[in-house]
């Protein structure tokens, strides 16, 4: 499968859920030492938070907020065969800002962003509509949340650098330090694409190099783990992080679902209904 178009959406789509996972864990460590400390020399797995970090209270394997948002635009993907801007709102109205407070420690992964805080506030406190809640924070929520879409209807310098011998970063996840940990776009990008390109074939080092960098390590992997995984497909994301991921099972159905929509495929539903079945 990994070599088909439906192997490389599925595998794009499950290497985000993959890898948002894996970083729950060691999230926003920008202490290199406190990281190996509390995970060991290499993480190489789900973790469950220690107390007092960002996600505590979820255990190895569990998404936190940005997979759960993810898994909202997926099921609207699904069901109306397409990005439906109405009902993905509807959706947020009404399935994610009711677990939300406006803080900090609060919602689906126990963490809700600055960012997503901000959109809540508008819209729940302010009741303005959905065009007048946009922010001006330069973080990855947006891009985490529209990767689906981005695989749906589907460079660089940077890539050329991973694949160039004159030019090493060694060991890889201090790409991290050239690009930086912190969380803004303009850090996580340059090092999820460096990533992808160097381990084009190796979705586990691509995602573990990400995570292993420490800082907004999260997003890193989410990122780099959605583009290595439409680059290896399903079949080229170790069993055991399809294993130890919760729900996954729901989730790589969903996954099945939204590359059953594309004409030529093995599967191609015709009718909406039908896609639906699959998310029940």
């Amino acid at each position: 499968m990994s070599g088909t178009q439906q192997g490389r959406v599925m595998g794009a789509i499950m290497g985000a859920f993959v890898s948002e996972a894996l970083g729950v864990g060691p999230h926003w460590c920008y202490d290199l030492k406190d990281l190996r400390r509390a995970h060991g020399d290499w993480i190489d797995d789900y973790t469950t938070p220690e107390p007092g970090r960002f996600h505590h209270g979820l255990t190895a394997g569990q998404n936190s907020q940005a997979g759960f948002i993810l898994e909202l635009m997926l099921r609207s993907l699904v069901e109306y065969n397409g990005y439906d801007e109405a009902d993905f709102c509807h959706r947020l109205d009404n399935d994610f800002f009711p677990l939300l407070d406006g803080k900090r420690r609060s919602g689906p992964g126990h963490y809700t962003s600055e960012s997503i805080r901000h959109a809540w506030k508008r819209r729940v406190d302010e009741k303005r509509p959905w065009h007048d809640i946009g922010g001006a924070a330069d973080t990855t929520e947006a891009m985490e949340r529209t990767l689906a879409i981005a695989v749906r209807y589907a460079a660089s310098d940077i890539a050329a650098t991973a694949t160039d011998p004159a030019i090493r970063i060694e060991p890889a996840w201090k790409v991290s330090y050239l690009y930086g940990m912190p969380c803004a776009f303009y850090h996580q990008l340059p090092a999820a694409y460096y990533l992808a390109a160097r381990f084009s074939d190796d979705f586990e080092s691509a995602v573990l190099h990400a995570i292993n960098g420490g800082g907004q390590n999260q997003s890193r992997a989410m990122l780099a783990g959605a583009l290595a995984g439409a680059q290896v497909g399903l079949a080229g994301i170790p069993q055991r992080f399809l294993d130890g991921l919760e729900r996954a099972d729901a989730l790589q159905q969903l996954a099945y679902a939204l590359a059953s929509t594309f004409p030529g495929n093995l599967v191609y539903f015709q009718k909406t209904n039908e896609r639906r079945q699959l998310l029940h």
